[in-house]
């Protein structure tokens, strides 16, 4: 236990910096959320993610990092600061790209997983959030491949889907 605290202390450290980076370099016009990058999702197969809704979603799944971190080795102040940047940005990033129109986040099943993941997705669009996701690997005859695989299993909100696609 002393060794995990340990390496969360020093993680804890280099995590804020990064943070602290992607912050300050947030768009203005999505409301604070990265949206530079250069790589966007390497394993989306088609429709393609537009890159910066990837890089705004790493920035988030960044930060909650960081408040799990802060949590785990007792910086409180840390924990409740960027969990208020976590929470508006979480915010910001649904409104970027939540499409009322198609009642989705994008065509891909990468657009619609990721917001599903870290909870992005108000909890009454969640249906039609993970009807988009479910929608999207079942039109592109895409399974997740195993790179993906744990982060569907962890996405609570989409795990119970697979009966519907395939994975059983």
């Amino acid at each position: 236990m002393i060794a995990e605290l340990t390496i969360a202390m020093v993680m804890a450290k280099v995590t804020r910096s990064l943070v602290d980076f992607f912050n300050s370099h947030g768009d203005s016009k999505a409301g604070g959320v990265l949206t530079f990058g250069y790589y966007g999702d390497w394993l989306d197969l088609a429709p393609h993610t537009p890159r910066p809704q990837v890089t705004g979603w790493s920035h988030l799944l960044s930060i909650h990092r960081l408040v799990e971190i802060a949590h785990a080795s007792g910086h409180g102040d840390d924990v409740a600061k960027y969990n208020a940047t976590l929470q508006t940005l979480k915010a910001a990033y649904h409104k970027a790209y939540w499409d009322p129109s198609t009642q989705s986040y994008g065509a891909s099943q990468t657009a619609n997983l990721l917001p599903l993941y870290l909870d992005v997705t108000p909890p009454a669009l969640v249906p039609a959030a993970t009807k988009a996701y479910v929608g999207a690997v079942t039109k592109n005859k895409f399974l997740t491949n195993s790179v993906c695989m744990p982060t569907v299993c962890r996405s609570r909100n989409v795990v119970g889907k697979h009966q519907q696609i395939g994975w059983a």
